[in-house]
């Protein structure tokens, strides 16, 4: 897959990502497939073995498919359950997809609002739909003190009964994190969260 994205070949990429994903099932495929491809990447163009346009092509390939197996779990129409986000300033979007498909896998009605979403936003949107649960994605870059804040905020504001889910490289790390939020280490974890909650296996 490395290869396909040195050699910009969209076309052999995707088919590598799709193959995969049929083979495997959707947890495996996200665990040891596109996680591990992705921080491929991010190290390829840190040392500069990659530059920006392999990275984008291939977030771009890896994105496409996330929301076509999005779409592919997504069930009958009904009031989401859970609103996937990431906070203001925070452009990395793909674990917040990985994230919204190990949840739509195991039955969770999932709306994808995006990356970099204000949080006055995030509130509205809270407030319209009524959804119990939000999940936010921090990545690496984005974790630190600034995001602890706004956590903090967006968990002081939250509606009565709505539970707020943090997850990715950047949420907590050796942090204490903010009292009342959900943290969630791993896709893994989440996994095991969702099937606690549903009692029901992961889709495919």
């Amino acid at each position: 897959m490395l290869e396909a994205a040195a050699g910009l070949d969209s076309v052999e990429l995707r088919g590598l990502v799709l193959r995969s994903r049929e083979a495997l099932g959707a947890l495996p495929w996200l665990v040891e497939v596109i996680t591990p491809f992705l921080r491929q990447v991010g190290e390829s163009w840190t040392d500069g073995s990659l530059c920006v346009r392999h990275e984008h092509l291939a977030t771009g390939v890896v994105q496409a498919s996330l929301h076509a197996a999005l779409l592919k779990l997504t069930g009958p129409p009904g009031p989401p359950e859970v609103l996937c986000a990431t906070l203001p300033g925070e452009q990395h979007g793909l674990g917040m997809l990985m994230a919204g498909l190990v949840m739509a896998g195991h039955g969770f009605q999932v709306r994808i609002l995006g990356p970099d979403l204000p949080t006055e936003e995030l509130l509205e949107a809270i407030t319209t739909t009524q959804a119990p649960i939000v999940a936010l994605s921090v990545s690496l870059a984005g974790g630190g003190v600034e995001a602890d804040r706004q956590i903090r905020e967006l968990e002081r504001q939250l509606p009565a009964g709505a539970a707020l889910m943090v997850g990715g490289a950047g949420a907590r790390s050796v942090r204490r994190g903010v009292r009342g939020v959900i943290y969630l280490e791993s896709l893994m974890e989440l996994e095991a969260w969702a099937r606690e909650r549903t009692g029901k296996a992961i889709r495919e």
